[in-house]
């Protein structure tokens, strides 16, 4: 609890217990969805300096060295379009969620509603992210054997790189399951009842 953001509304409310509670209660809310917005805006935003640095490096290579057959090694091509798709995926449901809320009035239904569209927009993401995790293991495959095609890998290499990939894939698809299954899907249910209890 913040004594000084009690004091303050203790004092603006002419120490009202009731009124100071409930705005100290939306006030919670509102930092409490400020704080995840931010949170998943620099998110999407280094994911993208990410990709834009992944992808102007292979751009550059293949352009400047001639580096890229795209009739042999077209696995390459769509391995690196993947992550972008996703990525705008993501973050058209994150602007969708902050234009439908833009400007969410001072009412506790409407933070709890306002957090459960929030809840929703990361559900969507997570299954986005979850179609990814499936389709890169074949992606994945099929580029490390076009690699192998075109001389540019051995196979010794083609499996570390395999084992590397898998390796990374797996942990990343755990740790979105324990979010999606132990955080997102219960918050969303206990917001959800929490709504219907507020409305009725």
């Amino acid at each position: 609890m913040k004594i000084e953001t009690l004091e303050r509304l203790w004092r603006t409310h002419d120490h009202d217990m009731d009124r100071t509670a409930r705005a100290f209660l939306l006030e919670s809310l509102m930092s409490g969805i400020e704080r995840r917005r931010k949170g998943q805006t620099v998110f999407l935003l280094c994911v993208g300096a990410a990709l834009g640095t992944i992808t102007l490096v292979f751009g550059y290579d293949a352009l400047r060295h001639d580096s890229l057959d795209v009739t042999r090694e077209w696995g390459s091509v769509l391995m690196l379009v993947a992550p972008w798709v996703t990525l705008i995926l993501m973050m058209r449901a994150h602007d969708r969620h902050r234009r439908r809320f833009a400007d969410p009035t001072a009412s506790i239904a409407q933070s709890l509603q306002l957090r459960l569209d929030e809840n929703r927009a990361a559900r969507h993401s997570a299954v986005v992210m979850f179609w990814l995790m499936g389709l890169f293991p074949l992606v994945t495959g099929v580029t490390l054997w076009q690699l192998v095609d075109t001389d540019k890998m051995t196979a010794t290499q083609a499996v570390q790189g395999a084992l590397l990939f898998g390796g990374a894939l797996g942990a990343s698809t755990l740790v979105q399951t324990i979010r999606y299954l132990w955080f997102l899907r219960p918050e969303g249910a206990r917001l959800e009842r929490l709504l219907a209890e507020y409305a009725g």
